[in-house]
């Protein structure tokens, strides 16, 4: 360390600073820089297109080559799909953590499952009614970027006809 640089904390370690003229005491908070792991939403048009056993299988594969760690994660619903996939279950759904969140509440440990192979795993069994805390599951979602080297999400499929688009069959000669 120079007498032109300071050695300052941030939250991911410690990083070289320039001395500004400051004393420590009265020093300004260094930046903190965050490195956000990627964020990968999978979903489908409709059920049992493949969306929880793609997730699945791109977190494991991720968690197999990579050292940072992985989360797959579940929006919830009805079936627990990745739960079954992954073969681990949380109490709480990332929805049901979101509304904890919204409603003050600390979320305390066991947020997600970890596997011998390191595969992190936010998933309940099934789930039939879903609140929404919109606000919270991007909050959770940004915290689980900064500490993961890769996020997937299990959206499922899309909700409501409105943000569907119309299916047509195509005719053909035979007037199939």
């Amino acid at each position: 360390m120079t007498a032109a640089t300071a050695e300052a904390p941030t939250r991911i370690g410690w990083v070289p600073v320039p001395a500004h003229g400051f004393n420590r005491a009265t020093r300004p908070p260094a930046a903190a820089s965050v490195r956000l792991g990627p964020l990968l939403a999978v979903v489908g048009l409709g059920g049992g297109a493949g969306v929880t056993t793609l997730s699945y299988l791109i977190a494991l594969s991720a968690v197999r080559q990579w050292t940072d760690p992985v989360l797959v994660a579940d929006t919830g619903g009805p079936s627990g799909g990745l739960a079954a996939c992954a073969g681990v279950e949380v109490s709480r759904s990332l929805g049901e953590l979101a509304q904890q969140l919204a409603a003050g509440a600390t979320l305390g440990g066991g947020i997600y499952a970890a596997r011998r192979d390191g595969l992190r795993v936010l998933a309940a069994g099934p789930e039939f009614s879903s609140p929404r805390a919109d606000d919270q599951v991007r909050e959770l979602l940004a915290d689980a970027r900064e500490a993961h080297g890769l996020t997937v999400i299990d959206c499922g499929t899309l909700a409501g006809t409105p943000s569907r688009p119309p299916l047509r069959r195509r005719r053909t000669s035979r007037g199939c």
